[in-house]
C-alpha cells in the first residue's frame, strides 16, 4: 500500500469514528468512580466508627478495627450494588424499545447525566467525611434510574447497528469493545495517583468531567440514527393517536409523543418479543444460543473479577495491591490492543473469516488462560495469563455483531437493552455462585479449582457456536442452491424467447 492509499485509509478511518469516544470516556469515568468508591467507603466507615486518622491511615496494624471495617465495607458494597442493579434493569428495559422509536442520543446522554448527579453526591460525601453513608445510596439510585452502564452499552451498540453495514459490523463492534478496556486501563492507572496526590474530591471531579465530555461529544458530534418524527408514520402507536386532532407542529408533536412513549409498559413486553420472534433459517434459535453464550461469558468474567484478588493475595503468591493493579492494567491493555489490531488487520489484508471461527478461537484461548491461572504458583506464571486472555473480549464483541445482523434496525435497542439487563443480573448471580464456590473448594488446587470450573463452563459456548456454524453453513449452501436454480430458470426462459 503506497502513502496516498494509506493516507486515504487513515482519513476514512477517522471519519468513520462515531460513538467510540462515548464508550471510552464513560468507561474511564466508571472505573474511576467504582474503584474510588470502594476506597472512600472503607475510609468513611473507619472515620465514622473510630474518628482517628492514625488508625484509619494504618488500619493493617489494628486487626480488630480492620476486621470491623472490612465487614462493614462489604455490607455497604452489597447495598450499593443492589441499589444500582434494580433500577438499572427496570429503566434499561423501558429505554431499549423507546430508543428504537425516538432515537439513540437521549439514551446515550441519560447515563452521563445520572453519573454527574452521582458524582456530585460523591464529592459532597468525600468533602464531609462524617456525612452518613446512606447519601451514597441516593447517588447510586439516581445513576441506576438513568440506566447506568447497561443503557450506555445498548445505546452505542444499537447506534452502530443503525449506521454500519453487516460486512463491517464485526470490525466496528470490536473497536467499540476495545474502548471499554482502554477506558478501564486508564481509569485503573490514574485513580490511585489522583487519590494519593489530590484526595477523594479530586478523583470524583475527574469522574464528573469525563461525563460532561460525554454529553458535549454526543450533542455536538453525534447525528441521530433514528428520527423521532418517523414515529407517527411507521409505528402508529396509541400515543401518536392522542395528538392526531391537535394543532401541533411536527417537532412539538414528536417531543410529546417521545415523552409518553417512554413510560409505556409495552416497551418491556416488546423487548421480550424481539428475542422470541420467529425468524427464517432457524435464526431465532441462533439468537437464543448467542444470548446463552454471552450469558456464560459474563458469568465467568464476573466470577473471575470476584475471586482473582482473593486467589493472588494468599500464599504462595501473596500479591500486594500495587502488583494487582499492575496485573489488571496489563491485562486490560493487552485485550484492547488485540481488539484494535487483529480484526482490523484481517480487513486490511482482505482476509476472509467467519465470525464463528473468531469466537471459537477466543473462547479456547480463554479456557487455556483459566487453566494456566489455576496451576500458577509463581508471579511470573500469573503474568503469562494475560497473553492467553488477550483474545477474551473477541467472543463477546463478535457475538453482539452476529446478534445485530439477525434482528432488524428497529429492533436493535430492544435486543441490546434485554442483553444489558441480563448482564446486570448476571453480575449478581456470578457473585453468589463463585464467592460460595471459592471458599468451599479452597483445598483443591490451592483455590485454583474455581478457575477450572470457569474453563469447563466455557465448553457450553464452544458447543453452541459450533452448532451455529453448521446452521450458517447449511443456510449458505441452501442460498447458493436457490440462486443457481433461479439462474438456470432464467437461462431456459431466455432460450425459449
Amino acid at each position: 500500500m503506497d502513502m496516498n492509499s494509506y493516507r486515504r485509509w487513515t482519513i476514512g478511518a477517522l471519519r468513520s469514528i462515531t460513538v467510540e469516544p462515548v464508550m471510552f470516556l464513560y468507561m474511564l469515568g466508571s472505573f474511576l468512580q467504582y474503584s474510588s468508591l470502594q476506597q472512600l467507603i472503607y475510609y468513611k466507615v473507619c472515620m465514622i466508627q473510630y474518628n482517628d486518622t492514625v488508625v484509619c491511615n494504618n488500619l493493617s496494624f489494628y486487626k480488630t478495627e480492620e476486621s470491623f471495617v472490612q465487614k462493614q465495607t462489604s455490607h455497604w458494597l452489597i447495598y450499593i450494588n443492589i441499589a444500582l442493579a434494580i433500577p438499572t434493569v427496570v429503566s434499561s428495559m423501558f429505554l431499549g424499545r423507546w430508543s428504537d422509536k425516538v432515537g439513540r442520543k437521549m439514551t446515550m446522554i441519560a447515563p452521563a447525566v445520572g453519573s454527574i448527579i452521582n458524582g456530585l453526591v460523591l464529592v459532597f460525601s468525600s468533602f464531609f467525611i462524617y456525612a452518613p453513608l446512606a447519601w451514597l445510596l441516593l447517588g447510586t439510585i439516581c445513576l441506576g434510574l438513568s440506566g447506568a452502564y447497561a443503557t450506555l452499552t445498548f445505546s452505542v451498540f444499537s447506534y452502530l447497528g443503525d449506521v454500519t453495514k453487516k460486512e463491517s459490523r464485526t470490525l466496528r463492534y470490536s473497536l467499540l469493545e476495545a474502548m471499554t478496556f482502554l477506558g478501564s486501563f486508564l481509569g485503573l492507572l490514574t485513580c490511585g495517583i489522583v487519590i494519593d496526590q489530590l484526595g477523594f474530591p479530586a478523583v470524583f471531579i475527574y469522574y464528573i468531567v469525563c461525563n460532561i465530555c460525554v454529553i458535549m461529544y454526543i450533542v455536538f458530534f453525534i447525528s441521530e440514527s433514528v428520527k423521532a418524527k418517523e414515529l407517527n408514520k411507521s409505528e402508529g402507536t396509541a400515543t401518536s393517536q392522542i395528538f392526531e386532532n391537535q394543532n401541533l407542529d411536527d417537532e412539538e408533536q414528536s417531543t410529546q409523543i417521545a415523552c409518553l412513549e417512554l413510560f409505556r409498559l409495552n416497551n418491556v413486553k416488546e423487548s421480550l418479543i424481539v428475542v422470541g420472534k420467529k425468524r427464517p433459517f432457524e435464526q431465532r434459535g441462533q439468537l437464543v444460543m448467542l444470548i446463552i453464550c454471552l450469558f456464560v461469558f459474563q458469568l465467568v468474567g464476573s466470577g473471575e473479577n470476584d475471586t482473582f484478588i482473593l486467589y493472588v493475595k494468599k500464599d504462595p503468591l501473596a500479591w500486594s495491591a500495587t502488583l494487582i493493579s499492575y496485573y489488571s492494567a496489563t491485562k486490560n491493555l493487552l485485550v484492547s490492543l488485540v481488539l484494535l489490531t487483529c480484526i482490523p488487520l484481517l480487513h486490511w489484508f482482505n482476509i476472509s473469516y467467519k465470525d464463528t471461527i473468531l469466537i471459537i478461537i477466543g473462547v479456547v484461548m480463554r479456557m487455556g488462560a483459566y487453566t494456566l491461572l489455576a496451576f500458577s504458583r509463581t508471579t511470573w506464571m500469573v503474568f503469562l495469563v494475560p497473553l492467553l486472555a488477550s483474545t477474551s473480549a473477541i467472543p463477546a464483541s463478535t457475538s453482539r455483531s452476529m446478534m445485530s445482523k439477525i434482528v432488524g434496525q428497529n429492533e436493535q435497542g430492544s435486543l441490546f437493552s434485554f442483553m444489558a439487563s441480563l448482564e446486570t443480573l448476571t453480575v449478581s448471580l456470578a457473585s453468589v455462585i463463585f464467592n460460595a464456590l471459592y471458599p468451599a473448594t479452597l483445598m483443591i488446587l490451592e483455590g485454583g479449582f474455581v478457575f477450572i470450573t470457569m474453563a469447563i463452563l466455557l465448553v457450553i459456548p464452544v458447543i453452541l457456536i459450533c452448532w451455529i456454524h453448521e446452521l450458517n453453513t447449511m443456510e449458505a449452501s441452501y442460498t447458493k442452491l436457490i440462486e443457481g436454480a433461479n439462474l438456470v430458470d432464467e437461462e431456459i426462459l431466455e432460450n425459449d424467447l
